[in-house]
């Protein structure tokens, strides 16, 4: 044995070794992603929420999936969308066109963890200014307003935009006012 390593490097065979290891390692992962995914699309709530769940903690296979968050965030189950978003807010500044796509859901519980996305994710949501503008203006939902003058506070943006909004805001209820009060 010890002529046929000294025939052949050693350091050759460590070399394939740690690349077949790499190669069926990426593999699993691959096939994990697929797994989620397909798990994303089951006729089950609960699977497709424990997915989405799987999909928040581990960021980097959420960025594979956000497709498919996208598409879960519409889940008809409330558990199943909250889930989504929070794998979307994980994901960060990429997520955020995502994330605003969304805000037009009938659902005020999704739409609030959107914008509560947003208050997370602060100046990394720059891109939502415009969106939660209109939704501090025109929204019916005292509860929304409030949340959208929140998150533009977070997000620290000081444009045209927000400044007419904040007006705005400041003729709302008190809930909505006492926040614009603050930015």
């Amino acid at each position: 044995m010890s002529r046929f390593f000294k025939k052949y490097n050693f350091s050759f065979f460590i070399l394939i070794i740690a690349f077949i290891l790499i190669f069926s390692l990426t593999s699993e992962a691959e096939q994990d992603i697929d797994e989620i995914i397909e798990d994303l699309q089951n006729p089950e709530w609960e699977i497709r929420r424990e997915a989405a769940l799987e999909l928040r903690d581990n960021k980097e296979k959420a960025i594979k999936a956000i497709t498919y968050l996208d598409e879960a965030v519409k889940d008809e189950e409330y558990n199943v969308s909250w889930a989504a978003i929070g794998a979307l807010k994980n994901i960060g500044e990429k997520a955020v066109p995502v994330l605003i796509d969304n805000l037009d859901v009938d659902d005020n519980r999704v739409r609030e963890d959107i914008i509560s996305a947003f208050i997370e994710l602060g100046s990394k949501a720059e891109e939502a200014v415009k969106p939660l503008s209109k939704i501090v203006k025109y929204e019916d939902e005292t509860e929304l307003r409030r949340e959208a003058v929140i998150a533009l506070e977070k997000i620290g943006i000081s444009s045209d935009e927000v400044i007419t909004s904040l007006v705005v805001a400041h003729g709302d209820s008190f809930r909505v006012r006492r926040i614009a009060d603050r930015v």
